[in-house]
C-alpha cells in the first residue's frame, strides 16, 4: 500500500472531508464564524444528516447492482449548483467502471485530482488498459531511483506505483528488492501497509507462494481488503480454490458494504475488483424467485 505524503496526504484529508463540505460552503462558513455569534448547531446536524442519507441511498443502490441509479443520482445531485463533492464523484467513478465506461469514470477520478503523484499516474494507466505507456512510467521511475539512497518510505511508495496494473511491472525483481527494503525499514505504524506492497509485488514477479506468505503475515498484523484481493488472485494462480474463492467473497463484499463512503485510496480498490473479476469471475447473481401460480379453475382460500 501506498503511504501518503505531500500532496496525496492533503488529498486524503480533501477526500475525508466530504463529510464537511457535502452541502457546499463550508470555507466561507469558517470564516464568517469569527465574525458573528455562534449559532446553534442545526446545520452541523443538517450537514451529518445529508451524508448519511446519501450514504445510505448508494449503498441501498449498489446492494441492488443498480449502477445506472447511481450515476443518475450523482448527475442530479450535481446539477443542483453545490459542488459535486467527493463522494458522489467517487460513488459516480465507480459506477461508471462497473458499468464498462471507463471514459465516463475517468472524468470523476480525475476531477478528484488523483493524478498528481506517480502512483495516481500509474493507477490511471492502469485503468485505461494503457500497459505500454504504463510500462514506460514505471520504467523511468525505477531507472530515476537507480544510484539514489532512498529511504523505507521512498522505496515503498516507488515500488507500488510500479505494481498497480496487472502483466505490466518493470524489471519485477528489482521491484521486489525495492518493496523488502521497505518492508525492512518499515516503522511499526508502517510495517503492514509496506508488507502488503512486498505481497503485491511478489505476485506480480508470479512468486506466488512467497506472496501468499507475506500477506498471510500482513493479514495478521493488521486484516486489510489489500491483503484480502491478492490473496484471493495468489491462491487462484496456485491452485486453492477453497481459499482463493473465501478471499474474493470477503473482498467483494467489503466493496459492496463500503459503497458510498469516502476513501482516498477507493480508486484503487475499484482497480483490483476490475482485475479480480478478471482473473475470477464472479459468480451470477441468483435469480429471481418465481411467483407460483395456481392452477386453472383453483379458488382463493
Amino acid at each position: 500500500m501506498l503511504k501518503a505524503s505531500g500532496d496525496t496526504r492533503r488529498r486524503s484529508q480533501i477526500l475525508g472531508g466530504a463529510l464537511v463540505f457535502i452541502l457546499g460552503g463550508a470555507t466561507l462558513a469558517s470564516a464568517l464564524q469569527r465574525q458573528r455569534p455562534a449559532r446553534p448547531d442545526t446545520d452541523n446536524a443538517s450537514v451529518i444528516e445529508r451524508y448519511r442519507s446519501t450514504s445510505n441511498r448508494l449503498r441501498e443502490l449498489s446492494e441492488r447492482r443498480a449502477w445506472k441509479e447511481v450515476v443518475a443520482l450523482a448527475d442530479e445531485s450535481c446539477a443542483e449548483g453545490e459542488p459535486c463533492n467527493a463522494i458522489l464523484r467517487l460513488a459516480r467513478f465507480e459506477a461508471w467502471m462497473r458499468l464498462g465506461n471507463v471514459a465516463k469514470a475517468m472524468e470523476d477520478r480525475t476531477a478528484l485530482g488523483l493524478d498528481r503523484d506517480p502512483a495516481g499516474v500509474s493507477s490511471a494507466l492502469a485503468f485505461e488498459g494503457k500497459q505500454e505507456e504504463f510500462l514506460a512510467h514505471a520504467e523511468g521511475l525505477v531507472k530515476k531511483a537507480e544510484g539514489e539512497s532512498l529511504n523505507a518510505t521512498e522505496a515503498n511508495n516507488l515500488a507500488w506505483a510500479c505494481i498497480l496494473m496487472e502483466e505490466a511491472t518493470p524489471q519485477p525483481e528489482t521491484v521486489v528488492a525495492l518493496a523488502r527494503k521497505g518492508a525492512a525499514g518499515a516503522t511499526r505504524e508502517d510495517v503492514a501497509s509496506f508488507l502488503n506492497t512486498l505481497g503485491v509485488a511478489l505476485y506480480r514477479a508470479h512468486r506466488d507462494a512467497e506472496a501468499v506468505q507475506t500477506l498471510d503475515r500482513t493479514e495478521r498484523l493488521y486484516g486489510n481488503p489489500y491483503n484480502e484481493v491478492f490473496l484471493a488472485m495468489a491462491h487462484h494462480r496456485l491452485g486453492h480454490k477453497e481459499k482463493a474463492e473465501g478471499y474474493a467473497k470477503k473482498f467483494r463484499e467489503h466493496m459492496d458494504e463500503s459503497f458510498g463512503r469516502t476513501e482516498a485510496a477507493r480508486h484503487e480498490k475499484v482497480l483490483f475488483l476490475q482485475e479480480l473479476n478478471r482473473t475470477m469471475p464472479p459468480p451470477p447473481p441468483p435469480a429471481p424467485e418465481k411467483r407460483k401460480t395456481p392452477p386453472t379453475g383453483a379458488t382463493a382460500q
